[in-house]
């Protein structure tokens, strides 16, 4: 519940936590006699199952999910994705198909209780949405149908927090069964190789991510898109909501645990999301010591689909699966690779890839990121001396539009591909 409880309370149910998940779950396959209806595809890998998750409140639990393992074109273990949905969303066996055709196994789980089988519910003005927003009418809403073995669902921004012990908040269990999901793609030891599987998450999917990788090593990888921590300083309704939620503060914000993560992160967003600040966002990116890239698409818009359509995401795994490194990333090591000199600025990427052309994202406004308007600024290109390192160097600047406010350079190969920047905030 919503008390001060002590950073050694807290670890020792994480700790317990890590410890439950670390052992493959028993799942089973969904069969057409059951009592579910779900979109099982045809002619696929992909098929639907349920796994076992923790209790609740006493209560036996499964997770839904999609699992997909595709035929190895060489004879060797595949590297694999657990992939976490944002809010509204369920485990999706297109996100698993997509994953699938660039040779990751890969596991698409509902984190709320849910299948995929779809229902329609009419919510009177009575009622509130998630993001706490009051509506004056009736309207219909889509929802997915739970299952009888269901967890808690989300109850908008962390709300159960005020309401329910620890080990019954829906972050818990979302996070558990994340870590479950990558103890059951490991137990495919002769298909999938168990020191490759990364994760991914999307809106409050990548706030699951975001939270599961500071509190367990396990993961590869990861690619948080939009979701992210630090949302108790957010100007939107995240900040009203949290900035008084103590175990938000002491338990569920990822930043308390990313400045130890290690392994490489993918922070994939856009400069216009009306959910999750950018400034919170690119906090995020900032704390971890692995190596770690951010992408800053404009225009991406929010959902699920606008990431699974890019190639930032598949091509940041790949990178790492095969080269162990991001193909992409801002050289920081010293104060003269990124700089602001009066009213230009300039930065120095490190790429696997050639680079065609980069160019200046910025805004005049202030306020909550999502709500400025941002303008595109061409950028100068120039390739420079990598001093015998694999990888080529290049320097990308740009001229400050007058009274920019904030800003971050993007950089783009030929494939469309885009690296950013960390994102900067001017007095």
């Amino acid at each position: 519940m919503m008390t001060d409880n002590s950073d050694q309370e807290n670890d020792e149910v994480l700790r317990e936590m890590c410890r439950l998940c670390s052992s493959a779950p028993s799942f089973s396959f969904v069969k057409d006699g059951d009592k579910i209806s779900v979109n099982v595809p045809n002619k696929t890998t992909v098929q639907a199952i349920f796994y076992d998750g923790l209790p609740y409140q006493g209560k036996t639990t499964k997770i839904f999910a999609y699992l997909g393992i595709p035929q190895s074109s060489n004879n060797r273990k595949l590297p694999g994705m657990v992939l976490v949905h944002g809010g509204g969303g369920t485990a999706y066996a297109e996100w698993v198909r997509l994953w699938n055709d660039r040779g990751y196994a890969a596991l698409s789980i509902a984190v709320e209780g849910q299948t995929d089988r779809q229902v329609v519910v009419v919510v009177s003005d009575e009622n509130t949405s998630k993001e706490g927003e009051e509506f004056g009418r009736n309207y219909p809403l889509c929802q997915y149908e739970s299952h009888s073995y269901a967890g808690p669902p989300r109850d908008g921004i962390y709300r159960d927090t005020a309401r329910k012990p620890i080990r019954d908040q829906w972050m818990y269990h979302a996070v558990s069964a994340t870590l479950l999901g990558r103890s059951l793609l490991a137990s495919f030891g002769s298909e999938v190789d168990e020191s490759k599987i990364g994760t991914m998450g999307i809106s409050w999917g990548a706030c699951v991510t975001s939270t599961a990788v500071g509190i367990d090593e396990s993961f590869a990888f990861a690619i948080h898109a939009y979701g992210c921590g630090n949302l108790a300083k957010s100007q939107n309704v995240y900040g009203t909501q949290l900035k008084k939620d103590l175990t938000y503060a002491q338990l569920w914000d990822p930043a308390l645990r990313l400045g130890r993560t290690k392994l490489p992160q993918l922070w994939l967003s856009w400069p216009g999301d009306l959910h999750f600040c950018l400034a919170c966002f690119a906090s995020c990116y900032r704390l971890g010591q692995g190596p770690s890239m951010m992408s800053l698409i404009p225009r991406l818009g929010h959902g699920h689909q606008p990431c699974w359509r890019r190639e930032e995401g598949f091509a940041f795994a790949d990178s790492i699966v095969i080269e162990n490194s991001p193909w992409c990333v801002e050289i920081l090591n010293t104060g003269e690779n990124q700089q602001r000199t009066n009213d230009s600025v300039q930065s120095v990427f490190s790429s696997a890839r050639p680079l065609q052309r980069g160019y200046l994202v910025s805004t005049v406004g202030r306020g909550f990121t999502g709500n400025r308007h941002w303008v595109r600024t061409e950028a100068a290109l120039n390739e420079e001396e990598s001093h015998g390192e694999e990888n080529r160097h290049y320097k990308v600047s740009a001229k400050l539009p007058r009274s920019t406010k904030a800003w971050f350079l993007n950089v783009v190969d030929s494939n469309g591909t885009i690296a950013s920047s960390d994102y900067h905030e001017l007095p």
